[in-house]
């Protein structure tokens, strides 16, 4: 679940975003959780998951699984109305700090689109790094502007890795313990990586 919306014209505070099962799939509801009261939100067949406010609380963000097809879905609190945006997902999506753009996995790669779902940045850590699609969306810092997310290197180890918002600047800041050769938050080349 999810909590948020500062609006108290739109929603209650501490309004809740959830997803519930049933024998139809996973559907979405808002929750206000002082009065119990409840909207549900999706009512297309799927798995409806993942829901996540935007910053100013008016929007929401979930990903929906039909017949083993993912796709990213925006809702308008105010307007109660439902858009599929027009991007291939490989994971759930988050917002960034300002609300303008969502990031989510796609194709093995960090995808940034804009309100309405066009691409507008694309990224990939090289050959050398395997993101972590299912360890959740990739999340941007709020005051840095830097993309943190999960990746295995060629010898199996799982760390988590930071990349600035222009791409660049590739390093780990959570590393295996094993490691006796790289410290962390050390910058990452395919060099390093292979002194491990």
């Amino acid at each position: 679940s999810s909590m948020g919306c500062r609006d108290e014209a739109v929603l209650p505070p501490g309004t809740l975003a959830i997803s519930v099962g049933g024998p139809q799939g996973k559907n979405l509801f808002l929750v206000d959780i002082q009065t119990q009261s409840q909207i549900r939100i999706t009512k297309s067949p799927g798995d409806h998951t993942n829901p996540v406010f935007s910053p100013d609380g008016k929007k929401l963000v979930y990903l929906t699984n039909f017949g083993n097809q993912l796709s990213l879905n925006q809702y308008s609190i105010s307007d109660k109305a439902t858009w599929q945006l027009p991007v291939t997902p490989t994971s759930a999506a988050t917002w960034s700090p300002n609300g303008e753009n969502i990031i989510f996995y796609c194709d093995s790669e960090i995808c940034v689109a804009n309100n309405i779902g066009e691409i507008i940045s694309r990224w990939s850590p090289g050959e050398y790094l395997n993101i972590i699609e299912t360890a959740g969306p990739p999340s941007r810092s709020a005051e840095s502007g830097d993309i943190a997310f999960s990746a295995e290197n060629t010898k199996g180890e799982v760390d988590i890795y930071v990349v600035d918002k222009n791409w660049g600047n590739l390093r780990r800041v959570l590393y295996n313990r094993t490691s006796k050769h790289m410290p962390p938050y050390q910058k990452v080349d395919q060099k390093t990586l292979e002194k491990r």
